[in-house]
């Protein structure tokens, strides 16, 4: 997991997602359920976005997201509840700096529509998917 993360590349080109192996490795460990790995792989890529950029914002949503799976993995439900509604307010901010558009491959009203409905459901966190 630590090599991954170390292939986050510095600084983080919202542009050349493709190529960032530590952005689509996250992906795969959230949706297989690994939400502290998916997290660890995440905080680089985060780290090295421009400040107050909607690729921030929206790593950082997905971090949260990462965090609130693993807290309900563990049982604890209104941690993981509350995560949820920390993603969706980053994700709110994504979507209003990206103006409409994508960003890095992934379809902000989408996730955040995604998300707040998760955030209806106790223990529910959204599959994550880019585009292609």
């Amino acid at each position: 997991m630590h090599r991954v993360a170390a292939l986050a590349p510095d600084p983080t080109d919202p542009n050349a997602w493709r190529e960032n192996a530590a952005y689509l490795a996250g992906f795969r460990l959230y949706n297989a359920g690994f939400g502290w790995e998916a997290h660890e792989v995440w905080e680089p890529v985060w780290m090295h976005a421009p400040p107050h950029g909607a690729e921030r914002y929206l790593l950082q949503g997905l971090i949260q997201l990462a965090n609130a799976r693993l807290k309900f993995a563990m049982k604890r439900d209104r941690a993981g509840g509350r995560l949820v509604g920390i993603a969706a307010g980053l994700l709110e901010h994504a979507d209003y700096a990206a103006r409409g558009e994508d960003v890095m491959g992934v379809d902000l009203p989408t996730l955040l529509g995604d998300t707040r409905r998760a955030s209806d459901m106790p223990g529910q966190t959204p599959e994550l998917h880019y585009n292609a």
